[in-house]
């Protein structure tokens, strides 16, 4: 499972973040806190357990919002999926599950968000074209009910 949130990786104060918390209980926290106690910076990938939660792994990142063009968001955003489906395969997972990034407070494009994703998993497919170096077989985008990321994914 891939979230973002904020770089120093107090999972309370955003969204998704905060639901994660919720669900995976309160060791998250603390394994954010001890591994990265100053947090992440845009396109690095935190790695923790997974706890109560129904997958083994949770990679989070953060993004810069997409008004911050000095930090580059689409790069950014780039960076951040082609290493968390690099990682994702270095540790031989068959299945990886993204929300779709960056669309809710930072305000990223729905259709820059959907297109970046693509391209990503494209190019991943393609560096990974000889099955015995790929062991991601699944790649799951996750769109929360009624909100206009699904409208751009379908198209």
């Amino acid at each position: 499972m891939v979230i973002t949130g904020s770089k120093d990786l107090k999972l309370k104060y955003r969204k998704l973040s905060r639901l994660v918390l919720d669900a995976a209980g309160p060791d998250i926290q603390t394994a954010c806190d001890i591994e990265y106690p100053f947090g992440v910076n845009y396109r690095e990938v935190a790695l923790t357990r997974a706890y109560k939660l129904h997958c083994r792994l949770v990679f989070f990142g953060c993004l810069p919002d997409w008004k911050n063009t000095s930090d580059n968001p689409q790069q950014v955003l780039t960076d951040f999926i082609t290493k968390c489906l690099d990682f994702a395969n270095s540790q031989f997972m068959n299945h990886i599950a993204f929300p779709t990034l960056g669309t809710g407070a930072l305000k990223y494009p729905h259709h820059v968000m959907a297109k970046t994703m693509k391209s990503c998993i494209e190019n991943f497919n393609q560096k990974h074209m000889n099955y015995n170096t790929r062991f991601l077989q699944h790649v799951t985008i996750v769109i929360f009910d009624k909100s206009k990321d699904c409208r751009v994914m379908e198209n």
